[in-house]
């Protein structure tokens, strides 16, 4: 199966994480097994990562949430965003939290 590269932009406000960060935490577990993390940033409010993952993973995700890149565009000459780790885990529990209404620790 080819794979298919996408760059996901989220602006945060720096309280709690937004509906569309949950929105791609939710997609990043549904397709776990379809999609990897290249690379993910956070800097300036805004979570950003370098995906890449089969048609029908990529194809899912909000064209909003989509930002043109050179890693996306031109097969990865470029370096991704950045080496930062993202912990699903760690992401699931922020979302389960923000949908029960309860703030972080």
């Amino acid at each position: 199966m080819a794979k298919v590269r996408a760059t996901i932009v989220v602006t945060d406000d720096g309280n709690e994480p937004p509906e569309a960060y949950h929105q791609i935490v939710d997609w990043l577990i549904r397709w776990e097994k379809g999609a990897r993390i290249a690379g993910y940033d956070f800097r300036d409010l805004q979570h950003v990562w370098d995906v890449e993952g089969g048609t029908d993973a990529i194809r899912e995700l909000p064209p909003i949430l989509l930002k043109d890149s050179v890693w996306a565009r031109n097969g990865g000459k470029k370096a991704p965003v950045g080496k930062m780790k993202f912990s699903i885990s760690r992401a699931k529990r922020l979302r389960n939290r923000a949908r029960r209404g309860e703030k972080e620790d």
